[in-house]
């Protein structure tokens, strides 16, 4: 099994009940089958078919194929504090089950594997081991919580966190910004601002940090900001083959309200970042491949780094997923996958972007 394809597919089933607030869709409208399970009647590219394996999720987030077949999944409920839960979908025969295995989670998203096969949750306060015994499971702080590690901020616009390993453990995570683009509370909005106070220094807000793994599996308490000027990265993943580390950008809201000759639907678009170590990527004095935000006329971009790929404006993608396999329909047989949240648009040519350029995806 491609566990990256599945988790794809799967995460898309799982959402498309469900819209960026959480609230609920129509019903889903399955006709026939697919790979033995219902079939979604949308529309999909040659050579793909949607199956639904589980529905009546609250605001489904974190998905994790197990070797087994089932499935863990984090559930953020709401953007409500300590709605979350923690579900397996246990494979049957012809059909998928469900069992709550924890609540009171306080808005998870990630559920990640490192090197050793361990078992990773992130909440918007902290980084949790999931340890399965036989009296059930619980969750073992190794950033914030209970850890010597402080905690993390989970305050402001964007609280979720999204985390990678590289190949021997290093946690690289996400700080999302607190704001849209540095705007300040109760500030009209205007043109010509300074320095983004939330952005400076090593608690700096939309920055990427590295938390380095010691000799026992714990982590190093002194992180580090490996990579900054990224409002919101929702998706963070190393390929494999290369040993790269992607990241999928949410980039800003409401340019047209600050600069009413640009159009705030089709501006700025979402990108798709190659990660280096102490690179800035412009948020939030520059947009696309090197514009200067309307906030910050006078910032020269030509010092930041520019993304590999425009993606979709608004369109919010969640998470790359690398595909190597000879498994896949037609050419996807090297390239990534990123999958979105608010295309609009409900079916798989529109939601699914597949990269499989090899220079986006192979050159420096």
């Amino acid at each position: 099994m491609n566990h990256n394809f599945f988790r794809l597919i799967l995460l898309f089933t799982l959402f498309i009940s469900f819209n960026a607030a959480g609230k609920e869709r129509p019903p889903l409208v399955t006709k026939g089958t697919c790979d033995g399970l219902p079939q979604l009647e949308v529309k999909t590219a040659k050579g793909y078919c949607l199956g639904l394996v589980s529905e009546g999720f609250g605001f489904p987030r974190g998905l994790l194929p197990e070797e087994n077949g089932d499935i863990l999944v984090v559930d953020m409920g709401s953007w409500g504090k300590k709605k979350g839960s923690l579900w397996r979908i246990v494979k049957g025969k012809g059909k998928y089950s469900k069992v709550r295995l924890l609540t009171g989670l306080d808005r998870p998203h990630a559920l990640v594997r490192d090197p050793r096969g361990r078992i990773y949750l992130g909440s918007a306060d902290k980084i949790s081991i999931v340890h399965f015994e036989k009296s059930g499971v619980k969750l073992i702080d190794v950033i914030g919580g209970t850890s010597p590690i402080s905690s993390l901020p989970a305050t402001g616009r964007h609280p979720l966190k999204q985390f990678a390993f590289d190949s021997v453990g290093n946690l690289f995570l996400n700080i999302g910004s607190a704001s849209d683009n540095c705007e300040v509370e109760g500030e009209s909005k205007k043109i010509a601002r300074g320095s983004c106070k939330e952005a400076v220094g090593i608690e700096g807000r939309g920055t990427i940090r590295r938390y380095k793994v010691t000799q026992d599996g714990s982590f190093d308490s002194q992180w580090e900001v490996y990579a900054s000027g990224l409002r919101n990265s929702m998706g963070l993943e190393f390929d494999k083959i290369s040993g790269r580390l992607w990241q999928v950008e949410n980039s800003r809201d409401s340019i047209s309200d600050v600069a009413p000759h640009l159009d705030g639907a089709l501006l700025p678009h979402d990108e798709l970042n190659l990660i280096s170590k102490d690179a800035h990527y412009g948020w939030p004095y520059c947009y696309d491949m090197g514009v200067p935000s309307p906030e910050y006329p006078t910032y020269d971009c030509s010092v930041t780094t520019k993304p590999r790929l425009l993606l979709p404006p608004h369109s919010a993608p969640l998470g790359i997923s690398f595909v190597a396999g000879s498994n896949l329909p037609g050419d996807a047989k090297r390239g990534a996958f990123v999958h979105y949240m608010d295309t609009g648009l409900w079916d798989i040519e529109s939601s699914f972007y597949l990269l499989m350029s090899k220079a986006t995806l192979t050159e420096g």
